[in-house]
């Protein structure tokens, strides 16, 4: 599990890491990713989003879709405040 401290609001933070459209800075510039999905992205359960990124130079697609029902590998974010 990776930690990572923030100094901002957490009302910001979330605001940042739920908005699709960030993946793009969050991601590695190597990697060259982008969301395909026309803005503006859709947002809640069901919500679709097309990816891209280039590993070791070949393009690779995908789907994704929020939310709903149980799936391998699901990735979860907690967002604490830390006092002092």
């Amino acid at each position: 599990m990776a930690v990572q401290d923030l100094t901002a609001p957490r009302g910001e933070v979330f605001a940042f890491f739920s908005d699709p459209a960030n993946l793009e800075a969050l991601t590695p510039p190597w990697l060259r990713f982008e969301v395909l999905t026309p803005r503006p992205l859709p947002r809640g359960e069901g919500a679709l989003f097309d990816y891209r990124i280039k590993v070791r130079g070949l393009p690779i697609k995908w789907l994704q879709a929020l939310g709903g029902g149980r799936r391998r590998g699901r990735q979860t974010n907690k967002f604490d405040a830390v006092c002092c």
